[in-house]
């Protein structure tokens, strides 16, 4: 039954709905007919006795009553001139800032509504009142409001809908009225406004300048406009200069010499003295109809003005952003009295050149930095080579010249192809770089061809345009053969100084092994203590000549990989076993959580793997505070296997965290806890990962611990 209601009760609304769209004119010239006709429905359908729509002044912000039905002249007098309030004020105010619609219902008093408007309702008979807000998209219109004589104690929610409907309804007949309105007053002024666009249009065509270097051919023909049109007798313009702020001439046209070598000796102060100071100032025109009379003139102005012939002037600040650039000056022989046309084409005019001033400037302004950046390029001790998207060389610095031998002339504006490079060894390098497989902020090591062989470091960096596209791409090339040359002298000293101490410390963990098993002789305490410090010391120089051994081998010929698709699973286990008792030797737990399923495979070199593996977990377990623990996880995420090492020890700062994985590099904090250690373990450890085309990342927080992250590519089935 309940339902039955419902049903009925929102029929009954659609059908009035209906029944006002039918009897709306949303083409009707006249809202006070709209509201007429409206109120006649109202009055049927909800016994409402009159309508008013609600607007608000632009300019003042002051409400108004815009039209009306039923509404007696005193009332709508009495809000329109003698109690005026602003938007926001009132039931209607509130109803217009808060954009919802609200009701008074007979009996109850409203927090809503301003008492004295609440008095003026009841001695006018009304007792009740809907207010609903007038919308034209986003945009406010005003107000629409209903009001009852019949005592009324609530509003159904289907009555406040089809009230809001109305005033929507009538929001859109407002703006048609207004629409129409604009378009009559157009019409009457369209044959002046096409003779006017026609005038514009010879002006901006003279005006339209993008990066010319001077404006004296578009002023002379602007200037020959004006003298015909309105009778001017010389053009003037000035500039601020950017240094001192003054107005320095840039040209004149129509006046004598003496008058423009005035104008260049005696440049113009912002502000008073000179209308075109005080339009640059105010930002604002300026006119004088007769200059000898205008106090706004000191002496100086008004003699050479009256030497020159020209009583009447006008001054136009060149604006663009708010910010003047300089100020247009036009000149009259006779006192003159300024149109309201003549004054919009100048500033129009104007307009155009201070944007034109603006662009020469910012066409200079680049000349200038093009210049000063081809000048850095050229004295840059790094080769440069600059290529477009399709691979054309563009730039090649003098230092890329002398690097690879070759002509700018020779290169510039084409695609070295491999048939290209053939011609000569020094286009087959340029080939070859060309070709290096870098990807964005890449960098690697080519050597070059030839007799006089080098070895350069080649970086590949991204070109970007204004709108932040790629537009092409930029090798740097370091001239490294004297840094490989020194690496290499190092690297043969510590593979020939790591054979020759390996014969002595392996005779030494000998002895010392003898000596701990007691085959010489029983040792005491003290003894046995002191043998097994000696040979975890010599166990840790061991491994030190090893790493050392591993790293130069690495550098300076590359390691030969087994790479073999297997489970890193069973690899990871033994590491964790391995690692067990040194963990208990450092007071450390050691935990590994096992994947929920088994990962993909990898293709790795067990050994290699284990070693890089094992040097992060151990690294791990050395910096851990006693008592803690280091967790170790595996998962598989995005294509890859991910190693997750978590430890709880003294943690990295943030100045020493991005030489973690330098050679030879030990943080700050570490020697204190960990006095053992050669800075090669992480290092090692980020080149096999790396040779195994994986990466190795890390977080830390001083003080509360690390967390590296070790990620390999899954193989493919």
């Amino acid at each position: 039954m309940i339902r039955q209601n419902k049903i009925r009760a929102a029929s009954r609304w659609l059908r009035l709905v209906n029944n006002l769209s039918r009897s709306f004119n949303l083409a009707s010239r006249n809202i006070e007919e709209v509201l007429k006709s409206l109120l006649k429905e109202l009055l049927r359908e909800l016994g409402a006795e009159a309508v008013a729509i609600w607007t608000v002044e632009e300019k003042t912000q002051f409400m108004k009553i815009e039209a009306s039905a039923g509404l007696d002249g005193l009332y709508i007098r009495y809000f329109n001139k003698t109690d005026r309030v602003k938007i926001g004020q009132g039931i209607v105010g509130k109803v217009m800032v808060r954009r919802k619609t609200h009701y008074i219902v007979s009996g109850k008093k409203d927090s809503l509504n301003i008492p004295r408007w609440s008095a003026i309702d009841r001695d006018e008979g009304f007792s009740a009142s809907a207010v609903a807000p007038m919308f034209i998209g986003k945009n406010i219109v005003g107000a629409f409001v209903v009001f009852y004589k019949k005592r009324k104690t609530s509003f159904l929610p289907g009555e406040l809908q089809f009230i809001e409907i109305t005033a929507d309804q009538v929001a859109v007949t407002i703006e048609n009225i207004k629409n129409y309105e604009t378009i009559v007053r157009s019409g009457k002024s369209l044959l002046d406004q096409v003779e006017r666009l026609s005038e514009l249009q010879k002006i901006t065509q003279s005006l339209s300048l993008s990066a010319n270097k001077t404006l004296d051919e578009p002023l002379k023909v602007f200037n020959e406009y004006l003298e015909k049109r309105f009778g001017i007798k010389g053009l003037v313009l000035f500039q601020k200069e950017e240094s001192s702020g003054v107005l320095r001439l840039i040209t004149s046209l129509g006046v004598s010499k003496p008058m423009n070598d005035y104008l260049k000796t005696h440049l113009q102060q912002p502000g008073p003295g000179t209308l075109s100071g005080l339009a640059f100032q105010d930002k604002e025109i300026k006119t004088s109809s007769k200059v000898f009379v205008d106090e706004r003139f000191m002496k100086p102005s008004r003699i050479m003005l009256s030497i020159e012939k020209r009583s009447a002037m006008i001054a136009l600040p060149l604006v663009v952003r708010d910010e003047a650039m300089g100020v247009m000056v036009a000149l009259y022989e006779k006192p003159h009295v300024f149109s309201r046309e003549e004054i919009a084409i100048l500033d129009m005019a104007a307009r155009f050149l201070g944007v034109s001033l603006l662009n020469i400037n910012f066409f200079e302004s680049l000349v200038s930095e093009k210049q000063k950046t081809a000048n850095i390029i050229n004295s840059l001790n790094e080769g440069i080579i600059l290529y477009g998207n399709d691979s054309k060389i563009l730039l090649l610095n003098p230092k890329a010249e002398e690097l690879l031998l070759v002509r700018t002339e020779d290169v510039i504006g084409r695609i070295i192809t491999r048939e290209v490079s053939e011609e000569n060894i020094f286009l087959k390098n340029i080939y070859n770089i060309g070709n290096l497989l870098l990807g964005d902020n890449d960098k690697t090591e080519y050597a070059t061809e030839g007799s006089e062989r080098i070895i350069l470091e080649v970086s590949s960096v991204p070109v970007y345009g204004v709108g932040h596209e790629k537009i092409g791409f930029m090798h740097t090339l370091r001239d490294i053969t004297k840094e490989k040359e020194i690496e290499m002298l190092k690297s043969k000293f510590l593979v020939t100084a790591s054979h020759q101490l390996r014969t002595p410390i392996s005779g030494l963990r000998w002895a010392l092994d003898i000596l701990e098993k007691g085959e010489k002789g029983a040792l005491n305490p003290a003894q046995q203590e002191l043998v097994q410090k000696t040979s975890m010391v010599a166990t840790g120089l061991n491994d030190l000549l090893n790493d050392l051994l591993t790293i130069t081998k690495a550098e300076e010929e590359g390691l030969l990989y087994d790479f073999k698709k297997q489970d890193i699973l069973p690899i990871l286990k033994k590491i964790i076993a391995d690692l067990e008792m040194p963990s208990k030797e450092y007071n450390v737990t050691l935990s590994f959580i096992e994947p929920s399923a088994p990962p993909p495979q990898v293709n790795v070199d067990s050994v290699a793997i284990s070693q890089a593996i094992r040097n992060v977990i151990d690294n791990a377990l050395r910096y851990s505070l006693p008592k803690g623990i280091v967790g170790v996880s595996l998962d598989a995420a995005e294509g890859n296997i991910v190693i997750r090492v978590r430890d709880s020890g003294i943690g990295i700062s943030k100045e020493d965290q991005k030489f973690i994985f330098t050679k030879f590099y030990r943080a700050k904090n570490a020697p204190a806890q960990q006095t053992r250690g050669s800075g090669l373990g992480l290092y090692l450890s980020k080149n096999i990962i790396e040779r195994h085309k994986g990466r190795v990342v890390f977080s830390s927080k001083e003080g509360e611990g690390t967390e590296f992250y070790i990620y390999l590519p899954a193989a493919t089935p």
